[in-house]
């Protein structure tokens, strides 16, 4: 069985490769670049771009203009804020207005002031939130309607709906809240293997993949993806 990721424009073998594609920084990256109507990116210039900017993060230091000291990394920062040397200088230093006052700076900032600011701490932790241009960066953005936080993405549970998220004992009682109140009913019931399956593949595509059931169109985030289908799209094509 073999699927396909419009986001990523990639195929996928199993089930299992599936999970792990949706939930990896790749695909996360290349819906937020779908949301954006920016076209996806291969899995080798994300990596590309993705260690340009580490090198560009590792690159950072921090400097105390009170005591004209460059710190090297947070935790000496820190401990130097902290110092009876700092804050004395700081109390005695005429129109300082904090004893904190500071700034990030590059290691090569003055020979080249054009170089790509690094990253914040949101974008540290999900590389996917930075957008940059394919083939080049021409088209390089960030999005920044992105939360800076975001929800793990997950699939939606075998017995809740995939349209609202009400959670029923069974998954025959699911199936009918969805038919009652969204008109979704499984296509050709009759010749699926297991339903169970089926329905936990859509599940992974709601929650995970963050696409449309009709249309693979890919959203944001899983409530993004419900507004859209509740618009016109509760249900799954038949050619599929």
């Amino acid at each position: 069985m073999s699927f396909v990721c419009n986001a990523c424009n990639c195929n996928i073998t199993s089930v299992e490769q599936r999970s792990e594609h949706y939930s990896s920084y790749w695909h996360r990256y290349n819906v937020k670049r779908s949301c954006e109507s920016l076209p996806p990116v291969s899995k080798e210039v994300f990596e590309k771009k993705l260690s340009e900017m580490t090198k560009t993060k590792q690159s950072v230091t921090l400097q105390c203009f009170v005591c004209r000291k460059t710190l090297a990394s947070k935790k000496s920062y820190d401990h130097h804020m902290r110092s009876k040397r700092h804050l004395q200088k700081a109390a005695n230093r005429s129109g300082a207005s904090t004893p904190g006052m500071s700034r990030q700076v590059s290691n090569n900032a003055q020979a080249s002031s054009d170089k790509k600011q690094p990253l914040d701490s949101a974008e540290a932790q999900n590389p996917a939130n930075a957008v940059v241009g394919a083939e080049g960066g021409a088209e390089e953005k960030e999005i920044n309607s992105a939360p800076k936080v975001e929800k793990k993405a997950e699939p939606v549970p075998l017995k809740h709906c995939l349209f609202c998220g009400e959670s029923c004992d069974t998954l025959e009682g699911t199936l009918k809240h969805m038919l009652k109140a969204h008109s979704f009913y499984v296509p050709y019931v009759q010749f699926l293997v297991s339903v169970e399956g089926f329905m936990k593949y859509l599940g992974e595509k709601v929650g995970l993949g963050r696409q449309c059931l009709y249309c693979n169109r890919c959203f944001k985030d899983l409530e993004a993806v419900r507004q859209h289908m509740a618009s016109a799209f509760c249900r799954y094509p038949f050619n599929h």
